[in-house]
Order: structure tokens, then C-alpha cells, then sequence
């Protein structure tokens, strides 16, 4: 099941739709994740006023136990779940960047089963998540993504992928994908429940449509459930 909500658009200062960086790590026993963006050596730049925070939330685990956001000021955009023997929770937020965010923290899942992935990338020019497509599957590992179209000049398509596995797959399972992703990033993460995770995004330029290729693990698929999200960004 997927739950998408509306987020009110924000204005920038910038024109032309860049990215600025991203952060992620990972915990087990369902911990807290914090990520501290000020220090990360995978953002180059500072984090401005007016840019677009996306954090993105990967659950390992059993049961539909959605994640939530421990540092204020995120609204969440997407709530998916896919239920099998090990089941996948994906939670996308946003935030339009004051400008002064340093620390940026996931909530606990409070499950000691659970393996957490924890991911924020930020993007700079762009006003709006112009539409949004989720997906979920069963006993499949590998997250197909929705095709998407009406697309124009400067648009930006954040893919979003996550599979839960089961014990024993977790630290160096990562996602492999057909290369037409920019600044792909994966992670797994191991425990009781497992979880792998991939985020990546592509710039458009003369095409109206785009169909993202699946990401792909190696995996024990029979009773994976995946989730996948695109976010189109204007």
C-alpha cells in the first residue's frame, strides 16, 4: 500500500536545477539515524536557503511499521509498504532548506528486528516535486520503478529503491543498476530482517519520458518485498 501526500511549493533564488550533495548511513536493532551534513565530505557545498531537502527512509522488518522523521520541520510525501515473509517501508520527505540544517535525524522504529538506511539528498534550483509515482512488489529483490512522462527541459527524476531479505544478506548486498542514474548511492544493512537501498536521479534534457531500469542485487528474491518511489522535480 502507498500513501502520497501533497507538499506546498517552495521559492528559490536559483535558476537551474544542480545537485548539491547527499548523506546516508545505516543502523540495525531499528536504531535512530543521524547524519550530520555540515561535515560530510560527500557535500562539497554548503546547503542554501531555498534548496530542496529529500530524505528517504528504508525499513527492513515484519509487519507495516512506517518510519518518521526525529528532526522537525520534514513533510512526508510518500508512506509505501510491500508485505511478504521480510517486508520493505519506504517514507520520503522534504523540507525547503533554511539554510541553517546541520544535523539531520531519522526517528527509532522502536523494533529490535529492524535494519535502517537512512538517506538525504539535496537538490539546488528547483521549485516544486512536480508529481510523484510509488510502487510496490512481492518475492522480487530487484525495485522496478513507474515510467514516467510529460516531462520537459530541466526536470529532475529522483529514484528511490528498497528490498528487504532475509538474515545473513545484509552488509555486502548492495544494489547494481543500468547506469542511467547520476550519483547513485547504495547501502545494505543487516539484522533479523535485512534491508538494501539505492537513490540516484537523472537530468532531463530532450526527452519527454523516462523509463528508469529496475535496481538489481544479488538477492534471495522468493521473499523480498520492494518498494520504489520517482520524485519529478521542477
Amino acid at each position: 500500500m502507498s500513501v502520497v501526500t501533497s507538499v506546498l511549493q517552495g521559492s528559490t533564488q536559483y535558476r537551474i536545477g544542480s545537485f548539491v550533495g547527499y548523506a546516508m548511513d545505516r543502523r540495525n536493532n531499528g536504531a535512530s539515524v543521524s547524519l550530520d551534513i555540515t561535515n560530510d565530505s560527500n557535500f562539497p557545498i554548503d546547503v542554501h536557503e531555498g534548496d530542496l531537502i529529500i530524505t528517504a527512509i528504508a525499513r527492513g522488518g515484519t509487519g507495516d511499521n512506517a518510519s518518521s522523521m526525529l528532526t522537525s520541520g520534514y513533510s512526508k510525501v510518500l508512506s509505501e509498504f510491500s508485505n511478504d515473509t521480510n517486508d520493505t517501508n519506504l517514507d520520503v520527505f522534504v523540507k525547503i532548506s533554511d539554510g541553517t540544517e546541520t544535523t539531520i535525524a531519522s526517528a527509532s522504529t522502536a523494533q529490535t528486528a529492524d535494519s535502517v538506511i537512512f538517506c538525504v539528498m539535496v537538490f539546488r534550483g528547483v521549485q516544486q516535486i512536480k508529481y510523484l509515482l510509488a510502487r510496490e512488489q512481492q518475492n522480487n529483490d530487484d525495485p522496478r520503478i513507474n515510467n514516467v512522462s510529460d516531462l520537459n527541459y530541466g526536470n529532475i527524476c529522483v529514484v528511490i529503491g528498497a528490498s528487504a531479505h532475509i538474515l545473513g544478506e545484509g552488509l555486502n548486498r548492495q544494489f547494481e543498476q543500468g547506469g542511467d542514474l547520476e550519483d547513485f548511492q547504495t547501502l545494505s544493512e543487516g539484522d533479523t530482517y535485512d534491508i538494501t537501498f539505492g537513490m540516484g536521479y537523472r537530468k532531463i534534457t530532450n526527452e519527454t519520458g523516462y523509463a528508469p531500469s529496475s535496481m538489481q542485487g544479488d538477492l534471495s528474491g522468493a521473499s523480498s518485498g520492494t518498494c520504489s518511489a520517482i520524485l519529478v522535480l521542477d
